[in-house]
């Protein structure tokens, strides 16, 4: 079985018995350096084609970055408390309603993923776009 379908089958799995809150928060945290350095792949990607997309826009003086220093500081911090938001919302979840499937946690790890993706995606989205509009000739304003 190739790397990549062992580590999604192992980063979404979870054992059929229930687990104690030690353990769903041993099972978020096992998963925390993946779901990192997949954020931070996808996040430089989007960062490029964001940076692309805005400084053929010309709001950004050439030569500057369009992403704020602090940004590099403040995004990872970010992600990282979303992501303790997972098992903190698992462990009120389970306590409010013990008999929660054990699918649960990879349920709201799914969605924690979808969710980083739209809101770091989303300005590479608007800006890239932006830019490969104005490559097929539909001039959009920038304001």
């Amino acid at each position: 079985m190739p790397i990549v379908a062992r580590t999604v089958g192992w980063l979404f799995s979870r054992p059929a018995f229930s687990l104690s809150p030690w353990q769903i928060i041993a099972w978020w945290e096992a998963r925390r350096i993946p779901f990192n350095a997949f954020i931070l792949v996808y996040g430089m990607i989007c960062m490029e084609i964001y940076d692309w997309g805005i400084s053929a826009s010309g709001l950004i003086p050439p030569g500057e970055s369009a992403i704020p220093a602090a940004f590099y500081f403040v995004a990872p911090i970010g992600v990282n408390f979303c992501y303790t938001l997972g098992w903190m919302v698992e462990l009120i979840a389970r306590r409010l309603r013990p008999s929660l499937p054990t699918r649960a946690g990879p349920l709201l790890l799914i969605m924690g993923i979808g969710l980083s993706l739209l809101v770091v995606g989303g300005p590479a989205a608007v800006w890239g776009g932006w830019r490969l509009l104005t490559f097929i000739g539909i001039r959009l304003p920038v304001t």
